[in-house]
């Protein structure tokens, strides 16, 4: 279990580093529709990352035989 919050812990800090470029970004104006997709597949990727965190855990649960 702890693992799992580790995981997290650090998928998470990711997340909002990239969130915090993504936001400075669109500040400054050097986010733009042309790299815009690039964003999109960025976000996705880490939305995914967290998103496996959380079935891992239930998984394991489901699965442990306890």
């Amino acid at each position: 279990m702890w693992l799992f919050r580790i995981l997290l812990a650090i998928d998470v800090v990711a997340a909002l580093v990239v969130l915090y470029f993504f936001f400075i970004g669109l500040a400054d104006g050097s986010v733009s529709s042309f790299n815009g997709a690039l964003w999109l597949g960025t976000g996705a990727t880490l939305a995914g990352c967290v998103c496996s965190v959380f079935l891992a855990d239930e998984l394991v649960k489901s699965f442990s035989g306890k």
